[in-house]
C-alpha cells in the first residue's frame, strides 16, 4: 500500500461513524466515514477509489 493510502487507512481508522475502506487490486483505495449507514459508506469508499485511480475496488474493511 502506497502513503497516500496508508494515510487514508489512517484517517478512516481515526472517525466514528459509519465507515469504509477499499482498495484496487494492483492500485488505489479510497475511504468514507460519517455515512448515515455502512451500505452507504461502502458505495462511497467503492467510489473514492474507483474516482482516484483505483482498479478493480474493493471493500475491505467496514464498521460503525
Amino acid at each position: 500500500m502506497g502513503a497516500g493510502c496508508i494515510k487514508g487507512y489512517e484517517v478512516f481508522a481515526g472517525s466514528k461513524g459509519s465507515k469504509a475502506f477499499a482498495k484496487g487490486k494492483t492500485k488505489g483505495c479510497g475511504y468514507a466515514y460519517g455515512k448515515a449507514d455502512i451500505a452507504e459508506a461502502r458505495r462511497a469508499a467503492l467510489n473514492f477509489c474507483r474516482g482516484h485511480g483505483g482498479d478493480s475496488c474493493s471493500v475491505v474493511e467496514s464498521s460503525r
